[in-house]
């Protein structure tokens, strides 16, 4: 067995890690906040390089950590390897981070090295009370180890409890913490609390490109480099105007396992570099095939035209957390998944390859419960990946209710069973969730640890926006093909029947560009039979829903 990193060296390391960091963006149902949010958590947790001071920003864990003493670790540094497609450049360089005794401070985790254990304990008692006065609300852990065994911690600091009396007001955009401030919104009196009041001037420095954090780096990389002016929306309503809302959250498919693997190639005094190395280089994929993405998906002919149609969330390590008008949603995933393909391998000799989530609502949804649908629409589409399987995959969901049940619950109806001829049939409406792209004709098994690609036959949300671009250049009215996907609920034979009439009363020319519209089914094993016909519809429409915005309506 082999020995772990930690015990290689009597260094005291100190890990900072936010639990729950939904619950903390998400307490104000607003965009421009949950932004501000973000900003804070981003300048906390990781901070930037200040050139000009030849230091990390102020308030952050990086700059608390090399003043009170990190030194780094025995062992060589991780490799420099810097990237040109990377917008933020050289503000993340692993190798620096190293020198200053930081080993990690992306994706909601901070983690720095200590000599000495009285430098780690005053670097504890210190961060508390900066996550505390920064970070209200939010659960944190902070975890300390030498050599192999966990490294006692000082007990935090006693708290005196303030009672929640009736005669607090309560901040009235949150509803949980008290009131400090009046202000006016609309000529009414708004009760709001620090926390707010301090998110909202987050978000107005990242709006002026300002902020230090991941996003508001990122933003400015693009700017700098020519890619794409951001002009990111304040409001769902700027963003969506009478479009629907997509939610898509992203993050890469078995990085932990990967990570473990490729770590038994190394000593075990290797390992913090190469770790190092290893979240680095993800990093680098993820933040360059955005950048690519967006400049794809987004074009604009120059600053101050619109707002973006599009606004980062979340963007730290392998997640990436976004919110855009909902026909951009799947062609998105599309381009970034095929961008990320393109970026590369990871140093364990394989391209990062993603499971991605997307649910599509009315912007009046609260966003909490699209944040977590989305979540789970991406551990829906990560069981494609399970076992041998590599490749990105995707799984979606689009509702024009006011109300949105379980999603497990509303496609039951998906799954039709019936008995013809003493045997057990069963009809599957939807194909999802599938690869995002469409694998090479002579798709073969891949090389590195007998893992395969996907089949050559998939399905794949590529392919499907393929032949949904062919049925929208081909003029076929909306009306008979939502009749038709109606038909599928009736039987296989009666569906196969309408398909077949409608096929034949097509035009010559539009017969030959859809010839999959002549019979909807696809035979499996099993007495299953397959169709795509209701995924296509549903992307065909997915750009015509509109709603309208009611007044009084809040962002």
């Amino acid at each position: 067995m082999p020995q772990s990193a930690d015990s290689a060296t009597d260094a005291v390391r100190v890990s900072v890690e936010v639990k729950r960091i939904q619950t903390f963006l998400f307490a104000v149902p607003r965009l421009k906040a949950m932004v501000g949010a973000n900003t804070i958590l981003g300048e906390t947790l990781r901070g930037c390089w200040i050139d000009r001071d030849k230091n990390y920003s102020e308030g952050s864990l990086a700059r608390l950590a090399v003043e009170c003493g990190a030194a780094p670790p025995p062992g060589q540094p991780p490799p420099g390897n810097a990237v040109p497609d990377d917008p933020l450049g050289d503000e993340d360089d692993p190798v620096r981070d190293w020198n200053n005794g930081i080993l990690a401070r992306d994706g909601g985790r901070f983690i720095a090295a200590f000599d000495d254990a009285g430098a780690a304990e005053r670097f504890v008692c210190s961060s508390r009370a900066l996550l505390q006065r920064k970070l209200p609300g939010a659960l944190v852990q902070v975890k300390c180890r030498r050599g192999g065994d966990p490294y006692p911690l000082a007990a935090p600091p006693g708290e005196a409890a303030i009672p929640f009396l009736p005669q607090f007001q309560v901040c009235m955009e949150s509803g949980t913490e008290p009131a400090s401030q009046i202000g006016l919104d609309n000529g009414k009196s708004r009760y709001r609390s620090n926390s707010f009041i301090d998110r909202m001037e987050s978000a107005k420095e990242l709006a002026r490109l300002a902020s230090g954090d991941p996003v508001g780096l990122f933003y400015r990389g693009l700017r700098d480099r020519g890619l794409y002016p951001p002009d990111p929306p304040e409001e769902f309503a700027k963003l969506c105007g009478k479009s629907y809302l997509a939610v898509l959250h992203a993050d890469g498919n078995n990085v932990g396992r990967r990570l473990a693997d490729h770590l038994k190639r190394y000593d075990s005094r290797e390992h913090d570099a190469r770790t190092a190395e290893f979240f680095h280089r993800m990093r680098v994929a993820v933040r360059g095939a955005l950048a690519k993405s967006i400049q794809e998906s987004f074009p604009k002919p120059g600053p101050g035209t619109v707002p973006d149609p599009f606004r980062i969330l979340m963007l730290g390590g392998d997640d990436l957390l976004m919110v855009m008008r909902a026909e951009h949603a799947l062609p998105f995933a599309v381009a970034y998944a095929k961008h990320l393909a393109g970026m590369g391998n990871m140093p364990d000799g394989q391209p990062l390859d993603i499971g991605c989530g997307v649910v599509i609502a009315r912007p009046s949804f609260p966003f909490f419960r699209l944040h977590i649908i989305a979540e789970e629409l991406a551990a829906s589409a990560k069981r494609l990946v399970r076992g041998v399987r590599r490749c990105s995959v995707i799984d979606w969901h689009v509702t024009t209710d006011s109300h949105m049940q379980r999603v497990r619950d509303s496609r039951r109806r998906w799954v039709i069973r019936y008995e013809s001829g003493g045997q057990q049939n069963r009809l599957v409406l939807s194909r999802r969730p599938m690869s995002i792209l469409a694998p090479p004709a002579t798709a073969a098994p891949a090389a590195a640890g007998g893992e395969t690609a996907v089949p050559a036959d998939a399905m794949s949300l590529e392919r499907l926006h393929g032949e949904a671009e062919v049925m929208s250049q081909s003029d076929i009215p909306r009306s008979p093909l939502r009749a038709l996907a109606d038909e599928l609920y009736r039987g296989r034979l009666q569906a196969q029947s309408a398909f077949r009439e409608f096929h034949a009363k097509l035009d010559p020319d539009r017969r030959q560009q859809v010839p999959w519209l002549k019979d909807p089914w696809e035979p499996a094993d099993g007495g299953v039979y397959l169709t795509r016909f209701l995924d296509l519809v549903e992307i065909l429409e997915i750009p015509n829903l509109k709603t309208q915005a009611m007044p009084g309506d809040e962002s």
